[in-house]
């Protein structure tokens, strides 16, 4: 009788430890697929045209679909306010052909590198256009087109829990060179 109290003693904690085992793997199946943020940069600029770059902060607003906890692609909408300047070797200052608002569209791909409980580092490549949507000087605005925008993050901090992080970026392009931000993880409670 006490072998048969011990066996079954021995089924129910196995048991128990077998399905807390399998709810931790479902809870660990779960991954953020959906993610939004937004963020401010400093000292937007493109490759194309060189003279042309932000006078302020840029405002960007970008969506990911995370494929994996490596791979995600997405989205992102920048507005800066910017010109187009010339060098006058006359007076040695810049002098600027017109300003506006610039609104650029852009896909992105983000590769996460090295990811920890709470910091993950990842590098972002965007390409997409830049237009200028508020041009201060009317007689420039038809002589100006859309044209070829990107932005590469070189290195980026997300540093927070799963749902919820504050995100430091370093680049080149529309969206900033030294770029801060807020990004949220939408987590579904489904399988």
């Amino acid at each position: 009788m006490k072998k048969i109290n011990i066996i079954l003693g021995f089924i129910l904690c196995m048991t128990y430890f077998n399905s807390n085992a399998q709810e931790i793997n479902i809870l660990e199946q779960k991954f953020p697929k959906h993610e939004i943020g937004v963020s401010c940069g400093l000292f937007a600029a493109p490759l194309i045209i060189p003279m042309y770059h932000g006078l302020f902060p840029s405002l960007n607003l970008s969506y990911y679909y995370n494929f994996n906890k490596h791979h995600a692609i997405g989205a992102t909408l920048s507005f800066f306010y910017g010109g187009v300047c010339f060098f006058e070797k006359s007076h040695q200052d810049w002098n600027f052909l017109f300003e506006s608002v610039i609104l650029s569209p852009q896909i992105s791909y983000r590769i996460s590198y090295c990811q920890k409980k709470t910091i993950n580092l990842y590098s972002v490549v965007s390409l997409g256009w830049k237009t200028p949507i508020a041009i201060k000087d009317d007689w420039v605005f038809n002589a100006v087109a859309p044209f070829p925008a990107f932005h590469v993050t070189f290195i980026g901090m997300r540093i927070g829990n799963q749902k919820n992080a504050f995100t430091i970026e370093v680049g080149y392009g529309t969206q900033g060179t030294a770029i801060l931000g807020y990004t949220h993880k939408f987590i579904s409670n489904k399988k």
